[in-house]
């Protein structure tokens, strides 16, 4: 774990650092290989700009945004913006985390809440 990534996550209330933690490995061993680990306000993958040099449309010197973990007062949200750019890709995740999770998801447009899975991620 980077240096940066630790030192937000123990400032972190402590409930909240295991399932942090635990959501951040998973993304880390699943996500395709190309996107690069930043810390932005929160550990985040993006689209370097090596690979997208056009960059994020509003300040183009900055890499394209893919997915940030940040924790909220009431959540640990996900902010997935592939899910926000296709609405096909986001039906399916939707269909799948609905197969998957026996509660409803809380979700908008690219941002997953986990509210009530902190617990389940404490394990």
């Amino acid at each position: 774990m980077t240096t940066a990534a630790t030192d937000y996550i123990n400032l972190l209330p402590e409930d909240r650092q295991k399932p942090y933690k635990r959501l951040l490995q998973t993304l880390r061993k699943n996500i395709s290989s190309g996107f690069k680990e930043v810390m932005a306000s929160s550990p985040a993958f993006v689209v370097p700009l090596s690979t997208f040099p056009a960059g994020y449309h509003c300040t183009p010197n900055s890499p394209l945004a893919f997915i940030n973990l940040v924790t909220q007062k009431n959540s640990i949200s996900l902010h997935h913006f592939g899910l926000y750019m296709n609405a096909e890709l986001a039906q399916c995740f939707i269909d799948e985390y609905s197969r998957l999770v026996p509660s409803k998801i809380d979700m908008g447009k690219s941002c997953i809440r986990f509210k009530k899975w902190i617990k389940f991620l404490m394990n």
